[in-house]
């Protein structure tokens, strides 16, 4: 082989793993001005056997001339291209009037064509296997898939365009998701976008991120909504959010999209979490039980402690034998934007305290926040937070710490921890997995039994306290045959493997396969939320956005102040009253 096919042959091979999603695009700069025409031409080329790509390569204007065009009969209706015959192989066998564009390059003339007819000759068998092997690979994932954030702005919305008109071929999805968890929903979707050809385009808002670290996607789709563009399908972390977009008009009810499925795949307790006022609104795609508590094996271990505590006493006891032994005992996330983690401990205390009738009475606003139940839970409440020296950073240091710094200080350095304990959901191990072996180093407890803890099964079964569960449920913003095929395909347990098989992950869809999940934990954990007669959601997800969601407000920034000052349960309980109250009245 001379040196001309060799490059050729290497330009290939680079080519195919950048239509793969596995490199970068060919670097033509580095060749001279002759042999970088040659290239542009070859993956022009390259790119009309596989009907694959569009505006690959863009050439400085006079590089290579653009000759008059002409359709062939052998093109077929609407298609345009080079003078004389051109070679054609389509994966899907239908046109696509899209490659057409600005800035395209397409083989123009005869001359071209026979030059490289001839030039080809000695790798005519590799382009044949380029071809071959694309075929089998519909779509690279970063353009079955692309991913962004999502903003108030419809100008810089994914796919937003103002209601200009429809968006082709392709889906625009909303979701509060970053990282890890971000990088699991893509993989879902690049599912669905191999399974139905339909193109995704994935809005995301991420909590870690300091230039977006809020779960407020309530307020921006409101913006979306009023501007005439928001995603065709949404996963809302609410139910409180579901019922007010759902009261307000703004979603599409699902009963004859995906009705069915739903029946099929879900307990009664979740298909009634999906409706408003009777009618089915949303799928839940996502569970979670945030009654956990996850310790650090090895730091129990050097504080002689042998057993998880399996009530609140026990709870007590175990942070003054960790902090006799050099260790912290908790780490607690209060920071402005991540104070959503101290709503889950007094959920998690009220509906020990208070048991689930109460529990779902204060939900819906049956009962006052001045109700004494309220003012008792946060006293126990208090019983950990009045004790600084039990809390990473003291007071102080919770105020600021984020909810991913909160999982770090208990599993980022197993060996040297900066505190034993961290209460979240199941959702934690999605953070743990890359530095503390779950189930080894990394292990939860559920939250301990308080006074006379009501031993009703809510939530996950086979617990023998209430559990505190949250989730994210998927809505149909637009009424379209993509959103509504997106909507199908997430009902299904095809849809939740891949994410379940990477542990961190519960899905409340009953057709999932238990063996999926990583350990037996987390599959009975699983079965249980899945088949729950009844369910005790989180709180705050059942409360107004404005009041139980929103940093700065209502329950998030009453507890703030809590958590600063714990001294005063009963006019703390007065202040989440005053707050309900003017949430509630939308001032």
């Amino acid at each position: 082989m001379n040196d001309d096919e060799q490059w050729q042959e290497d330009l290939i091979e680079v080519y195919l793993r950048f239509l793969r999603g596995q490199g970068d695009m060919p670097d033509l700069d580095q060749l001279g001005p002759e042999r970088r025409l040659e290239a542009c031409q070859l993956l022009e080329l390259l790119d009309a056997i596989t009907d694959m790509g569009d505006d690959l390569v863009e050439l400085d204007d006079g590089l290579l001339p653009q000759q008059p065009r002409t359709t062939s009969a052998a093109e077929g209706p609407g298609r345009s291209g080079a003078t004389g015959p051109v070679l054609e192989i389509s994966p899907g066998g239908k046109d696509d009037e899209s490659r057409d564009g600005p800035g395209r390059v397409e083989p123009t003339a005869r001359p071209v064509v026979d030059r490289w007819r001839r030039s080809l000759g000695a790798v005519a068998a590799g382009v044949c296997l380029v071809a071959a092997s694309l075929l089998l690979v519909p779509e690279r994932p970063a353009r079955a898939v692309e991913s962004g954030r999502l903003t108030p702005s419809c100008e810089t919305s994914f796919g937003a365009n103002g209601g200009a008109g429809p968006r082709s071929e392709r889906v625009v999805v909303a979701a509060v998701w970053g990282a890890k968890e971000r990088e699991r929903f893509e993989e879902v979707l690049r599912g669905f976008a191999d399974r139905t050809g339909i193109g995704v385009d994935f809005a995301f808002t991420d909590p870690a991120d300091p230039q977006q670290a809020d779960r407020d996607i309530g307020g921006t789709l409101q913006s979306l909504i009023d501007q005439g563009c928001p995603p065709d399908v949404a996963l809302l972390p609410q139910p409180g959010l579901l019922r007010k977009l759902a009261q307000d008009g703004h979603l599409e009810p699902i009963d004859a999209v995906v009705g069915g499925e739903v029946e099929r795949y879900y307990s009664e307790a979740w298909q009634e979490l999906g409706k408003v006022d009777g009618t089915a609104y949303g799928v839940w795609f996502k569970a979670a039980n945030k009654s956990l508590i996850w310790y650090n094996a090895r730091a129990f271990e050097r504080a002689g402690i042998t057993e998880p505590p399996a009530d609140w006493r026990a709870l007590k006891h175990v942070a003054d034998r960790l902090l006799s032994s050099g260790i912290t005992p908790f780490s607690i996330a209060g920071g402005p934007d991540d104070a959503w983690t101290l709503t889950d401990w007094f959920e998690n205390v009220y509906l020990r305290t208070a048991g689930w009738k109460r529990y779902e009475q204060l939900a819906r606003g049956e009962i006052r926040w001045t109700d004494p139940s309220v003012a008792h839970a946060l006293g126990r409440l208090a019983e950990i937070f009045a004790r600084p020296e039990w809390i990473v950073g003291g007071t102080g240091g919770a105020l600021e710490t984020t909810y991913e710094e909160s999982i770090d200080n208990v599993f980022a350095d197993p060996d040297r921890p900066a505190a034993a304990m961290v209460l979240e959901g199941d959702f934690v191990a999605t953070r743990v997995e890359d530095s503390a072996k779950l189930g080894v180093e990394a292990r939860f407890f559920t939250f301990p039994a308080i006074e006379s803890s009501e031993s009703t099964i809510v939530g996950v079964g086979g617990v023998a306290d209430p559990v505190d569960a949250g989730g994210d449920v998927a809505v149909l913003m637009n009424d379209d045959e993509h959103a509504r095929q997106l909507l199908r395909f997430l009902a299904t347990p095809e849809a939740a493997e891949p994410w379940v098989r990477h542990g961190g992950f519960t899905s409340p869809n009953q057709g999932v396969d238990l063996d999926a999940y990583p350990n037996d934990e987390a599959a009975r954990a699983a079965a249980g939320l899945a088949s729950a007669p009844s369910l005790s959601f989180d709180l705050t997800d059942l409360l107004a956005p404005e009041f139980g969601s929103a940093p700065g407000k209502g329950m998030w920034h009453v507890l703030r102040e809590f958590l600063a000052d714990p001294s005063d349960p009963a006019g703390t309980a007065a202040r989440l009253e005053e707050s309900f109250r003017e949430a509630d009245s939308g001032s």
